[in-house]
């Protein structure tokens, strides 16, 4: 179900769903709460999903793009406070793993647990982390089915009827200069050691963005941190292993 909101003048749009405790779900850069989708079925069996459009992405209120992206972690717990929530799951997929974890180190009061889907933060300049291999960036909205195929260890997934279609359809209307604009956001100052809710983060064996070794060096910083890997996936898990994933989820949120 569709649902709106406003914030500090700003409309945002969310969709819910399901039964259990609650479970934030924070999409990728230049994505959409749509591109939850696949994963919310088997999810709602167990947990209430609540997935957000971000800012200036999908059905929320467009960004002007001469002022700062908001203060995310701020905006989620007055969003949480507006649909009479106190405490949350917050799962962040792959940039959104530093919203889930500002969130969390924050406003520890209002988190259970987190969950972080090939995404870590930007704390790779911390104590006790090996270098991690600098790749080039690129936008989030990139299009082309020929840079669709690449995201998958195995292309031939991406070829399922549909699936590009239906990829593109939750990918946001938002613009490159949006995109940029996100990732010019200032970075928490704060040591991954000040997080108190257990984390999970769920990487793919070919990842290119998180080698094992750095994976587990990274979860070691956490008071309570774990790895999970999914074999035969790369980056975008929800699209090319949406039934692991969410198994994975659910025993880390639900059977913990």
């Amino acid at each position: 179900m569709r649902s709106r909101v406003t914030i500090d003048g700003l409309p945002l749009s969310y969709l819910s769903g399901g039964k259990g405790s609650t479970t934030l779900l924070l999409h990728t850069i230049g994505g959409s709460a749509s591109e939850w989708t696949r994963i919310t079925p088997i999810l709602n069996e167990q947990l209430t999903t609540i997935a957000l459009d971000l800012p200036g992405h999908g059905e929320s209120g467009l960004l002007d793009e001469h002022l700062p992206v908001p203060d995310i972690a701020a905006l989620i717990t007055k969003f949480l406070d507006l649909v009479g929530l106190d405490r949350v799951n917050v799962v962040g997929s792959s940039m959104s793993g530093t919203n889930a974890l500002e969130f969390a180190i924050l406003y520890p009061d209002r988190v259970d647990q987190v969950v972080l889907i090939s995404g870590t933060g930007p704390w790779a300049d911390q104590p006790g982390l090996p270098v991690r291999k600098n790749l080039p960036t690129h936008t989030s909205e990139n299009k082309e089915i020929t840079w669709f195929r690449s995201q998958f260890h195995d292309p031939a997934v991406a070829d399922e009827p549909g699936f590009f279609e239906w990829w593109v359809m939750t990918r946001s209307k938002a613009d490159d200069q949006m995109i940029r604009a996100w990732r010019k956001r200032p970075l928490l100052k704060r040591s991954l050691s000040e997080c108190r809710a257990p984390v999970l983060l769920i990487r793919g064996e070919h990842d290119p963005l998180h080698p094992a070794a750095w994976s587990q060096a990274w979860v070691d910083l956490l008071p309570q941190g774990e790895v999970a890997t999914i074999g035969s996936a790369r980056h975008f898990l929800n699209l090319e292993a949406p039934r692991e994933l969410a198994t994975l989820m659910i025993r880390f949120l639900v059977h913990r």
